[in-house]
């Protein structure tokens, strides 16, 4: 299903707000945008597929489209797959599509609180907002996020995080960003900024931010708790192996770990690949230019040849 949806704020690829819901195996793949412009009636919740979602479980939804706004200040709480989550469950989801807001923008979800728990999930959008940016969540107040990931550049102004722009009382283990991440003020590799009174209630273990990507740290530098890793390191198994439930794959290309699910099983959590990398199809001019240095080298062989005789 492919739907275009126009919002402004409270936003998410596949859901504007979820209350008390469960989510899973479900995606969203279109851009989400809000733009300052006007609109007659108002904000209010508006997602790609359900407006708001309260005591529901929703299994097996499917998203893809574009959300924009008409607004004339800013828009806010713009996530690519949920908008705002509130003590929700959501399992084995990921969202794709680009993600462009103002306040509270992630490329996963928005904001999430009252405990709400994203498990097995992961993000590849590019995002971009204004205040309370994070590759996957935009603002973190409490909840926990398990065995989860975002491969996407960010980018904001204030409150930048490459996973979370600001973070409250969350729990954070077994999850890592690539993206690189660039900002004005409060802006990291992993959490952009953790609200004060908060300092011991965001907990983050055994997880990763790639200091070459994010443009961001030194190798060991430690973001709230998430350390900084080189891209050597983040695509070695020797760093995940006696900490995350992962297995090796010689038929995956080596690269970053991804979720076992994502190849259609589900044990262990991770699967790393530890194979070759994958060919690189010639085409266009490069072809060209490889056909004349190997006509060259022929003609240098056989000139060799004929002054032996």
């Amino acid at each position: 299903m492919r739907k275009n949806v126009s919002t402004v704020s409270f936003s998410g690829g596949l859901l504007g707000v979820a209350l008390e819901s469960t989510i899973l195996g479900s995606f969203a793949t279109g851009p989400v945008t809000a733009d300052e412009v006007f609109f007659s009636g108002g904000p209010g919740p508006q997602g790609g597929m359900l407006a708001a979602s309260g005591m529901a479980d929703r299994r097996y939804s499917r998203s893809s489209g574009s959300s924009t706004s008409d607004y004339r200040f800013p828009a806010f709480a713009i996530g690519g797959f949920i908008g705002d989550a509130f003590a929700c469950i959501i399992e084995q989801s990921y969202s794709t599509g680009d993600v462009q807001g103002g306040d509270e923008t992630g490329g996963f979800a928005s904001y999430i609180a009252n405990n709400t728990i994203i498990r097995e999930s992961f993000s590849t959008s590019s995002v971009g907002g204004a205040r309370d940016v994070g590759g996957f969540v935009g603002y973190a107040d409490s909840g926990e996020i398990f065995d989860s990931y975002h491969r996407g550049d960010v980018e904001g102004v204030e409150n930048v995080g490459g996973f979370i722009g600001t973070g409250g009382i969350v729990t954070i283990t077994h999850s890592y960003s690539t993206g690189a991440v660039t900002g004005d003020s409060e802006f990291n590799g992993f959490v952009g900024f953790n609200e004060e009174r908060r300092d011991d209630e965001l907990m983050i273990e055994n997880s990763f931010w790639d200091i070459n990507t994010s443009g961001i740290g030194e190798p060991g530098d430690d973001n709230f708790g998430a350390i900084g890793k080189t891209t050597e390191d983040m695509q070695n198994p020797a760093l995940f192996t006696d900490i995350w439930d992962i297995r090796t794959d010689d038929n995956i290309p080596v690269g970053y770990p991804m979720l076992t699910w994502e190849l259609n099983t589900n044990s262990p959590l991770w699967t790393f690949g530890t194979g070759d990398p994958p060919a690189i199809p010639l085409s266009g001019w490069s072809t060209w230019v490889t056909l004349l240095l190997m006509s060259i080298v022929a003609v240098r062989i056989a000139l060799r040849k004929l002054s032996k005789l």
